[in-house]
């Protein structure tokens, strides 16, 4: 399962109810890409687990047992250094992208008030976490990022923290009106339906188009199932059925600015997904499940595969000094 906007978004609903007012007691790094933070309030201990994994990145509560990985990097021992006994007074998600910012209060050296910044993002090979002072100045970062590798955008202490940057000037959907929804169509003619969507508006992933669009109602010539409808060209669908696609897009603006998106997960064939709810779910309890057994399975196909890799040179070997016995026992 991919990690999109949405569910970004519901994660940050979920502990927004449940560890805003925690402590951060401690933060282990449990891996290369991992890291745990303990969290306590009136006697209640919950674990947060941060993964930069490219493969499996996620950002949820965990009920797992963690073993510490004992090689601490210097960012670690930062972290540890500036929000250990700190307090997370605020949660939010930056531009409704797969970026979560942890406002944590905390106390200096000689015990005044100070705050920081701790920014998870969740984009793929990209995904990074950043520590900010209250001034969004770069502290330390788990990646850092110079001008080589991203002229418009770098990650590197001392500099000021920006967000992701709209590269492919996405239209953002509070910005959506009728005419700026009519000239994209017309600029676009030849793009399927999800393309249109995904490249031309912000937050709207490959798996968005399929919840906001499974009940499009089809008035084309013939009938087409969901996956089809997303697959036709703009300059295929009729007048009535843009009309319907742009109110379906508006009505998932409002939602977005009312906060309002709530999602239910489900697992089928070891495969998440989730659809469009009413009601806040347990979506750390859904996460850390899936990718714990997904976690443990690739642990285990690592092993089968290194375990092959021994028995198969070994079989090899074997086989070479058979041959080298046999070329001596027909020379003799």
């Amino acid at each position: 399962m991919i990690i999109d906007n949405l569910v970004v978004n519901a994660i940050k609903k979920e502990l927004s109810h449940s560890i805003l007012n925690y402590r951060i007691d401690k933060i282990f790094q449990i891996g290369k890409y991992d890291f745990l933070l303990t969290l306590f309030n009136r006697g209640v201990k919950m674990s947060l687990i941060i993964s930069l994994n490219p493969n499996i990145y996620r950002l949820h509560l965990t009920g797992n047992q963690y073993k510490d990985s004992k090689q601490l990097s210097s960012f670690c021992l930062q972290l540890k250094k500036n929000l250990e006994s700190g307090t997370i007074v605020e949660i939010k998600q930056i531009n409704f992208d797969r970026i979560l910012s942890f406002k944590i209060e905390n106390l200096d050296n000689v015990r005044d008030p100070i705050i920081f910044y701790l920014i998870v993002e969740l984009t793929g090979k990209y995904s990074n976490l950043i520590l900010t002072d209250e001034n969004n100045k770069i502290l330390g970062s788990y990646k850092q990022i110079d001008e080589t590798q991203n002229e418009e955008r770098q990650i590197l202490v001392g500099t000021k923290y920006c967000p992701i940057t709209n590269k492919q000037n996405k239209l953002d959907l509070n910005d959506l009106s009728k005419e700026k929804f009519a000239s994209l169509i017309q600029k676009y003619p030849t793009l399927s339906l999800k393309k249109f969507l995904i490249n031309c508006f912000t937050g709207i992933s490959s798996h968005t188009c399929t919840l906001l669009f499974d009940d499009l109602p089809i008035s084309l010539e013939s009938e087409q199932k969901l996956d089809s409808i997303l697959q036709i060209p703009l300059k295929n669908f009729p007048e009535n059925l843009l009309d319907q696609i742009f109110i379906q897009l508006s009505q998932f603006s409002e939602t977005i600015r009312e906060d309002n998106i709530f999602l239910k997960f489900t697992e089928i064939n070891n495969l998440l997904s989730f659809k469009l709810d009413t009601k806040i779910s347990e979506v750390s309890k859904v996460l850390d499940k899936y990718y714990f057994n997904l976690e443990s399975q690739n642990v285990f196909n690592n092993l089968k595969s290194e375990q092959k890799k021994v028995i198969n040179k070994n079989i090899e070997k074997i086989n070479n000094k058979l041959l080298i016995q046999q070329n001596i026992l027909e020379s003799s």
